[in-house]
């Protein structure tokens, strides 16, 4: 089954790795049943990516993988492709469309698939938070001007969504973490939700964890009082949101009702 169609055969890749090879050594060096982590720092176009999708069908296993690729762009440019990464991105889409075929079901030996074939994708790039950056010259107004620029601390045209997941990485959460939009009259509000699931056995003497660990925030340009009868904030939770944001007797109100981070 051709997973990518290529428009330059340029582009076709002329030593791959075989996904069934992978498969017989995901077969003796993993647990199906153990939410074993695959990791492949050369990714290629996916083909490892491929192999633990196809094993979790055939054992019914939860395997998860994580996948690491330089955007090397392409030696000839496509509509659709323009770098390895695009190529794997594609792979494993068609690989989830293909198994929901029933022919493919059978060459698996599977009567029933309830696989979860969703992927994340992330790049690596600059925060989107600004770096302090003193002024060359020993000028006061030189620099007064540069600290003005820092009343906001999200750069220019951001992205809320990349601004989110770097603030999940920031709070030591993981990037599988639900993510909630909760939309009041007022604000958007983004609850991040960590599960506990798979956290390594605590100490006996340890605390008892809470069910799940969660943050909230708010990328507005400005935070009305109503926000504090919006949503059940209590001391535990953590509420980011920008400085420039707050007025001071909202941000003290905040304050004494969660645990406020500001940028």
């Amino acid at each position: 089954m051709n997973w990518v169609d290529f428009k330059n055969t340029e582009n076709v890749f002329n030593t791959v790795k075989p996904p069934r090879l992978i498969q017989r050594m995901l077969q003796i060096g993993t647990d199906p049943h153990s939410e074993d982590i695959v990791l492949d720092f050369f990714a290629g176009s996916g083909a490892t990516a491929q192999a633990v999708v196809e094993q979790n069908a055939r054992d019914n296993g939860d395997r998860r993988y994580i996948c690491v690729q330089f955007p090397e762009p392409l030696p000839k440019p496509e509509p659709e492709l323009k770098t390895i990464m695009d190529i794997a991105r594609m792979r494993l889409q068609n690989v989830g469309k293909a198994l929901d075929d029933d022919d493919l079901q059978m060459s698996l030996d599977s009567n029933e698939l309830d696989i979860d074939t969703g992927f994340k994708a992330f790049r690596l790039a600059d925060s989107n938070l600004r770096q302090w950056q003193a002024p060359d010259e020993n000028d006061p107004d030189a620099l007064a001007e540069q600290m003005a620029i820092f009343d906001d601390g999200l750069k220019d045209d951001v992205r809320h969504k990349d601004v989110l997941y770097e603030l999940i990485l920031r709070e030591g959460f993981s990037l599988n973490s639900e993510v909630e939009e909760v939309k009041t009259k007022s604000q958007m509000i983004y609850k991040v939700t960590d599960s506990n699931e798979g956290v390594a056995e605590r100490d006996e003497d340890a605390p008892e964890p809470r069910a799940d660990r969660a943050f909230y925030v708010c990328l507005d340009d400005e935070i009305v009082f109503e926000i504090l009868d919006d949503q059940q904030l209590d001391t535990e939770h953590v509420f980011i949101c920008r400085d420039s944001a707050l007025d001071d007797a909202l941000k003290v109100n905040l304050s004494l009702e969660c645990i406020l981070k500001v940028i």
